[in-house]
């Protein structure tokens, strides 16, 4: 897609320790770090991102690599009960 609100598919595959390749759009660079949790490729650019996704397949290394470094990244950054603790924050007028 051209773009994305937020990228919930890719921090549920991240949570799941599986590499990601994005177009590097919207929210996409808030949730992938470039080159350590997944591969953003410039939009439109196709032949750059079945690349990516054929180097993931070629190279184990590398995969578990990025899968583990999103999976860490996803528990420090998204967790649920720190979101909605700043949500009651916001709504109670404490933020």
């Amino acid at each position: 897609s051209i773009w994305e609100g937020f990228g919930y598919v890719l921090v549920e595959a991240m949570i799941k320790s599986k590499p990601v390749v994005a177009f590097d759009i919207t929210s996409n660079p808030e949730i992938v770090t470039r080159d350590k949790s997944g591969f953003l490729v410039d939009y439109p650019d196709v032949i750059k991102f079945a690349e990516k996704v054929q180097l993931l397949i070629d190279n184990k290394p590398v995969r578990q690599q990025f899968g583990e470094a999103g999976k860490k990244s996803v528990l420090e950054r998204f967790r649920l009960d720190e979101r909605i603790g700043e949500f009651e924050s916001y709504l109670l007028g404490n933020a």
